[in-house]
């Protein structure tokens, strides 16, 4: 059987084409009407179909991306050599960051899937301004470890349904716990030691929710492992285009400049899969704050060795990652 190409293949395929010639394209989202492109250094690009403006928009530069407004490109269509005029908005990706293209591409073709069909002027600029906003982060230092965001990965990669992990995936990095459902909130912690030591607020192992999960991994590096971008490949191919939208922007955000060396970071899968163990966050040893201090003193934080609570106490896997 001919294994299908990735979309990261797809796009690798294209031929680079300058805004002069007529562009040969991967149509993205339910319509096909968006496109992504590879400029002549090899950059990849996001056409987005829009209606004309009303009111011109100036083009857009920073440090990663660049946006052009109003620009008509002729595309070019399968093989027998017709071509079509449209008006885009053009999102490329800068040329010197090579580090970014794969994470460019999976994000782009995820935002097209959930924008059909031609937009107007303000819907371009909603979705624009909300790319941009990421793109800024990225000159920003991360609040999250590499390792903390394979963690949050693999439990949506191991889940039966991933798409109800990425729906209660937390906003931000900084956010009190990793996954937010109805009925309890589960906290990812990772480490490359033998012992399960961990960091832990006060906040999340008593918040006096008795459902609250930590989910305790143990990371080992493996050449042939995978690394984040791999997983959040896998998780992509089982969720709908919104939540692939929502995992590839708080993936490229959490990693940020870290993104130049995720592809060094791989674990395995398997060792990862065996040594993760649920916890109640309440069985969680933690210092105790009277109600009389606790008026005065907040974000109390600690390390605390689970690694008898983990071997005594555990929580099943199943029923976590089956619900």
């Amino acid at each position: 059987m001919t294994k299908t190409p990735s979309l990261w293949e797809r796009f690798q395929a294209l031929k680079p084409t300058s805004d002069a010639s007529a562009i040969a394209a991967i149509p993205c989202g339910s319509c096909k009407q968006h496109l992504l492109v590879r400029g002549d250094s090899g950059e990849p690009a996001l056409l987005l179909a829009t209606d004309p403006r009303a009111s011109p928009r100036a083009d857009i530069r920073l440090k990663h991306v660049g946006v052009q407004f109003d620009r008509r490109f002729e595309v070019a269509h399968g093989d027998d050599g017709s071509t079509e005029v449209g008006n885009f908005c053009k999102f490329t990706c800068d040329p010197s960051g090579s580090h970014l293209h794969e994470y460019f591409v999976e994000l782009m073709a995820a935002t097209a899937g959930t924008h059909p069909g031609v937009l107007s002027a303000q819907a371009t600029d909603e979705v624009v301004d909300m790319l941009l906003e990421l793109f800024r982060k990225l000159s920003l230092p991360t609040d999250q470890s590499v390792t903390g965001l394979w963690g949050e990965l693999l439990l949506m990669h191991l889940a039966a349904s991933p798409g109800r992990f990425i729906d209660a995936w937390h906003l931000r990095a900084t956010d009190g716990f990793d996954f937010a459902f109805s009925d309890k909130r589960i906290e990812v912690k990772t480490t490359e030691r033998p012992s399960r030591e961990h960091a832990f607020s006060l906040k999340q192992v008593r918040s006096g929710r008795e459902t609250d999960l930590i989910a305790s991994i143990t990371l080992a590096r493996s050449s042939s492992g995978l690394s984040a971008l791999d997983l959040a490949r896998l998780i992509a191919e089982r969720s709908d285009a919104a939540q692939q939208a929502k995992l590839w922007r708080l993936v490229l955000e959490t990693l940020g400049e870290d993104a130049d060396a995720d592809g060094e970071q791989r674990f395995d899968v398997k060792s990862a899969s065996d040594g993760l163990v649920f916890v109640l966050a309440s069985d969680v040893p933690a210092p105790e704050v009277s109600a009389s201090v606790a008026v005065f003193v907040t974000e109390v934080r600690f390390r605390s060795n689970i690694n008898a609570l983990c071997l005594n106490s555990p929580v099943s896997k199943t029923e976590i990652l089956s619900g």
